[in-house]
């Protein structure tokens, strides 16, 4: 059976190789907490077309009072 399992196994080349992929260039994304720099001006779309832009949320002072790395470190 195991020998069987690898006849079969070695026949699986297409399933071996990563999916084909037809873009040419990834997006540059770039992340920003702040909410009016979503939009790009029309020179940076100019210099860079394929740039995207990500909102990210900033972080809160509930999330800065309980991370407990900064708690454990002693970090002020």
């Amino acid at each position: 059976m195991t020998n069987d399992m690898i006849a079969l196994a070695s026949n699986w080349e297409d399933r071996l190789r990563p999916p084909k992929c037809d873009k040419k260039e990834d997006p540059q994304v770039c992340a920003t907490s702040f909410p009016h720099l979503l939009t790009p001006t029309q020179k940076e779309k100019k210099l860079n077309p394929k740039a995207m832009i990500n909102y990210k949320r900033p972080t809160t002072i509930g999330q800065k009072l309980t991370n407990y790395k900064d708690l454990a470190l002693n970090n002020t």
